[in-house]
C-alpha cells in the first residue's frame, strides 16, 4: 500500500495519493474512497480486526469524543447529545454552505458555532421565547444561540436595520424560527465583534481571534477565559464539521 500523504490542508485527514483510502491521522478510522463524500458508506473489518468507516461517520464519532472530553459529568454529556447538536449542522449544511461563501467567513467556522450552541443548550426556545412575551426578558435562541439586542446591534451596524422585525419578542421568534436568517446573523455578529475588537479578518485563520468575543466580552480574567476555552472548543470541531458539510 503506498505511504499516506497529507492532503487537503486538514491536520487531522491523511489520504493515499491514488485516492483509493483515508485513514485519520491517529490511525484509529480508515474508509475505502476519498477522504471527503460519502460514495463509499459500509462499514468493514479487515482480518486484522481493523474497522473502517466512512468519513461523515467517523466526523459524527470523533465529535461525540470530544463532547466527552469535555465533562467529566455524563447526565450533561448525555444531554448534550440528546440535543442533536450533529443534525442541527447536517439539516442546515447547504444554507451554511451559502452563507458562508456569501459573507466570507469559512463555513466550518459557522457550523461549529452551531454545534456548540445547540449542544450547550439548556432549554426549548419555545419557553425561553414565552419568557421573553410574558416578562420582557431576553434570551439567546436559534441555532446560533443569539439574544435579540446582539442581533440587533449586529443588524443595525451593517445598515440593514430595516430586514428587522420590530420589539424583542418579534425578532426572537425569527431568530428561532428562521433558521437562514440566524445563520445570516452568526456571521453578521462575528463581523461585528470583529470591528468592535478591530481584529483584521483579512485571512481564514484570523477568525480564531473572533471567535472568543462571540460567547464573551473578554473584559475582565473569567470572561477571558470562557471567551478562550468556547474559541478552543469551536476551532475543535471544525475539521469534522467540514466534513459534515462535505467541504
Amino acid at each position: 500500500m503506498n505511504l499516506y500523504t497529507y492532503v487537503h490542508n486538514n491536520p487531522l485527514i491523511y489520504a493515499d495519493p491514488t485516492g483509493h483510502w483515508c485513514t485519520s491521522a491517529d490511525g484509529k478510522y480508515s474508509h475505502a474512497g476519498g477522504c471527503y463524500g460519502t460514495g463509499n458508506t459500509e462499514v468493514f473489518h479487515d482480518v486484522g480486526g481493523s474497522k473502517y468507516v466512512d468519513d461523515v461517520t467517523y466526523a459524527k464519532n470523533k465529535l461525540v469524543d470530544l463532547l466527552f472530553e469535555e465533562s467529566s459529568n455524563s447526565k450533561m454529556v448525555y444531554s448534550a447529545i440528546m440535543n442533536d447538536p450533529i443534525s442541527a449542522v447536517v439539516n442546515n449544511a447547504s444554507t451554511i454552505n451559502a452563507v458562508g461563501g456569501a459573507v466570507n467567513i469559512p463555513p466550518a467556522l459557522l457550523g461549529a458555532i452551531i454545534f456548540r450552541e445547540q449542544a450547550t443548550r439548556k432549554m426549548d426556545d419555545d419557553v425561553l421565547n414565552y419568557d421573553t412575551k410574558i416578562r420582557g426578558v431576553e434570551h439567546s435562541v436559534g441555532l446560533g444561540a443569539i439574544f435579540p439586542s446582539t442581533a440587533r446591534n449586529a443588524w443595525v451596524n451593517m445598515g440593514w436595520e430595516d430586514e428587522l422585525p420590530d420589539g424583542t419578542y418579534n425578532l426572537a421568534k425569527k431568530l428561532t424560527n428562521d433558521n437562514t436568517f440566524n445563520i445570516v446573523t452568526i456571521g453578521l455578529v462575528l463581523y461585528d465583534k470583529a470591528d468592535t475588537h478591530s481584529i483584521d479578518i483579512t485571512s481564514d485563520s484570523s477568525w480564531s481571534q473572533v471567535i472568543p468575543y462571540y460567547n464573551s466580552s473578554m473584559s475582565n480574567p473569567e470572561a477571558i477565559q470562557l471567551g478562550n476555552n468556547y474559541a478552543m472548543r469551536v476551532m475543535q470541531y471544525m475539521p469534522y464539521i467540514s466534513i459534515l458539510l462535505g467541504a
